[in-house]
């Protein structure tokens, strides 16, 4: 039938072509997508995951019956906290999750405020404050979770492959530059190109400094984050 249809009218056929390879080519793009970076193809298989687990609230009927149409405050929750790194949504969730919660408890204590003055509608909006305040945890909670225990990513993880290919980047460029610095002047010959020389070891030195410096920074927050574990687990010992 679409061979028929495209025999008799050429507009038609040249409207299906184009269709076909601008579906190809999408379809191209994103198995380049998938082998250049698998974990971009995972981040939005566990976006969508997220998105999934919090719509059961209006599938429920208890769930739909608690949140009613606030439900959907998960769903965006969902979409403006998950991130592509762990990091990055852990803190972004953290965040989040500390402005929601002022912001609930300053509505929370003038629908009291309301209440105690004669306004009926302080309870009801002090009950739809909490009823918001859980709605947003469900969604952070999945975020985080989803986030940090499938498939993670580390923004250190990308960092350190970053500088160890810039590093491998380096070596090959100076093997190079002394290759052909080399040809030149022979075995014997002493007219050396002391210049570049001193300046490759200024750059290099510039280098290793600075990945001194990435070092130490790592280190520290290393070192801090142990030291905040370990005084956690001697309150927890003291407590046992």
């Amino acid at each position: 039938m679409e061979s028929s249809i495209a025999q008799e009218n050429p507009a038609m056929k040249t409207i299906i072509s184009k269709s076909k390879e601008k579906v190809l080519s999408i379809l191209e793009s994103y198995i380049k997508l998938g082998k250049d970076d698998p974990r971009r193809v995972k981040h939005s298989i566990k976006v969508a995951l997220a998105i999934t687990l919090v719509s059961f609230i209006y599938y429920d009927h208890n769930l739909y019956h608690t949140f009613k149409s606030n439900g959907i405050w998960a769903v965006i929750t969902v979409v403006v906290v998950f991130e592509y790194t762990a990091g990055g949504t852990i803190s972004k969730g953290l965040n989040r999750g500390l402005a929601s919660f002022l912001a609930g408890a300053l509505a929370f204590g003038a629908a009291k405020l309301a209440n105690l003055i004669g306004n009926i509608c302080g309870t009801e909006k002090a009950e739809a404050t909490v009823i918001g305040i859980s709605v947003f945890m469900i969604g952070g909670a999945a975020c985080i979770i989803i986030s940090t225990f499938i498939y993670p990513v580390w923004a250190g993880e990308d960092l350190h492959n970053s500088a160890a290919s810039n590093l491998e980047k380096l070596a090959n460029y100076l093997e190079g530059k002394f290759r052909q610095m080399g040809i030149g002047h022979g075995k014997f010959r002493f007219f050396h190109p002391w210049e570049l020389y001193l300046k490759i070891g200024a750059l290099v030195r510039e280098c290793a400094a600075l990945i001194e410096a990435i070092n130490c920074h790592i280190d520290s927050d290393i070192q801090m984050l142990l030291h905040s574990l370990q005084r956690k687990g001697k309150g927890l010992n003291k407590k046992n």
